[in-house]
């Protein structure tokens, strides 16, 4: 009891230092969002902010996503913190799905809170929690797939799942590992002919969930396959989202991981094998399959995979007696990484975010001019119409304002940009302006 309320009390230590300071100048936050406030309070389905109204936003996948974080942000306050906090709900939904589901699965209580720990404290996981992507949804709806199925409801399950892919197509993750739970244990749940039916009944409800889809998006078939097949046929250097997530992030940091799952997959073969250890296996193959689906290589998919990854770690360290181990191994490697993490962004917190967007507020008149300026200064002027600055450049709007900081990477070469065809003067501040903040009248000439 101990030990869990250690464990219990660590994690929430965590994710409330790490709240507002875990990447805290993210684009992603203001493009999902900008998705969700257009579809919800104007009607609009694609990307007006960061795309300039051509592709992008929720017309091909995600207006479930759409639905839930715009209304729900319009009732409780459209801040990133806010957004935030409902990611980190849906997260831990997902990873308490999967727990549930392992129990019923025939894991011990001891693994399945291993399981758990490791899960929420892991990079992966925390990345998506501490974001307002569309991640966290499909998560938790993948979560609750296979908590249906082992539950016994294979029509919900089915629809479940694909639900998750109307999110985003990385839901396929979800139908991968109810493929794997369904072979593993099938003798267990009847041999052949009843697994047969099951999946019979799966595929049912995945048809209902893909009605589902097709009345939300049928009037863009079109561009869904495009999308797909830019996919497919985009040159990426290597299109694997596990990939970039061990051999492209930053000073290497998940490498130790890569080692483990070698180490872990040398004990679960000697240990039986696809005799004894045949999920862990078969989630590992879920997974591998889904980058070849998937060939987009963002490191962030990576949460969708981390599950069966852990699974295999529990699996591993459980054949040997080392649970605990296992548990104390993530936390020593993992948490002096988000410490550093914290006091680097020390200066980082939901209120100064807050506070630094009702300063950019009260910088631009309130008029009906629009706004080029920032990702994150989206969150200032969600009320007018506003771009992200590089959109600008296609606008040919008469006259707007350029609000620019220092620490976006594109204001400066846009407003060099912008001077081809606009006049820009600088506009004078008050004394307690925001650091690193300058603002511009452009005017176009005739």
């Amino acid at each position: 009891m101990a030990v869990g309320g250690l464990a219990v009390l660590t994690v929430v230590v965590l994710h409330a230092g790490l709240f507002g300071r875990y990447r805290p100048v993210n684009v992603d936050d203001a493009w999902t969002l900008s998705w969700a406030d257009g579809y919800v309070n104007r009607g609009t389905e694609v990307d007006e902010v960061f795309y300039g109204g051509d592709g992008g936003g929720v017309r091909s996948f995600g207006k479930i996503y759409g639905a839930l974080y715009g209304r729900t942000l319009n009732v409780v306050g459209w801040t990133r913190a806010n957004a935030h906090r409902l990611s980190l709900a849906l997260a831990f939904w997902g990873a308490a799905c999967w727990m549930a589901a392992l129990r019923r699965l025939g894991y011990s209580r001891r693994f399945c809170g291993v399981f758990g720990f490791v899960l929420v404290i892991s990079e992966p996981f925390v990345g998506m929690a501490h974001m307002a992507r569309v991640d966290a949804l499909v998560f938790l709806l993948g979560g609750a797939s296979l908590l249906a199925l082992t539950s016994g409801f294979l029509m919900t399950a089915g629809w479940l799942a694909m639900l998750g892919i109307e999110n985003h197509p990385i839901g396929i993750v979800a139908v991968l590992v109810a493929g794997a739970v369904l072979v593993a244990h099938g003798k267990e749940w009847g041999g052949g002919r009843r697994v047969a039916w099951m999946s019979v009944r799966y595929a049912l409800g995945g048809l209902l969930g893909l009605a589902v889809y097709l009345a939300l998006h049928h009037r863009a078939l079109a561009n869904v396959q495009a999308s797909l097949a830019y996919n497919r046929a985009a040159v990426w250097d290597v299109p694997n989202y596990l990939f970039h997530y061990f051999f492209r992030t930053r000073y290497l940091r998940h490498l130790p991981e890569l080692a483990l799952i070698v180490v872990a997959l040398g004990v679960v073969v000697r240990g039986g094998g696809w005799r004894r250890h045949r999920l862990a296996l078969l989630a590992m193959l879920a997974a591998l399959a889904s980058t070849v689906i998937v060939r987009r290589p963002n490191f962030h998919y990576a949460v969708f995979a981390f599950p069966s990854v852990v699974l295999l770690w529990c699996v591993a360290a459980d054949r040997l007696g080392r649970l605990g181990s296992l548990a104390i191994l993530m936390a020593v490697l993992l948490l002096p990484q988000y410490a550093w993490v914290v006091g680097r962004n020390r200066d980082h917190s939901a209120a100064a975010f807050q506070a630094r967007i009702q300063q950019l507020q009260a910088l631009v008149p309130p008029d009906d001019r629009p706004v080029a300026g920032s990702a994150n200064g989206w969150f200032a002027f969600r009320g007018r119409e506003y771009v992200h600055s590089p959109v600008a450049l296609e606008k040919r709007w008469p006259a707007f304002y350029l609000v620019e900081e220092a620490d976006d990477e594109y204001l400066a070469a846009v407003r060099r940009r912008l001077k081809r065809r606009y006049d820009l003067r600088a506009l004078d501040l008050p004394e307690d302006a925001p650091a690193g903040v300058a603002l511009f009248e452009a005017q176009a000439r005739p």
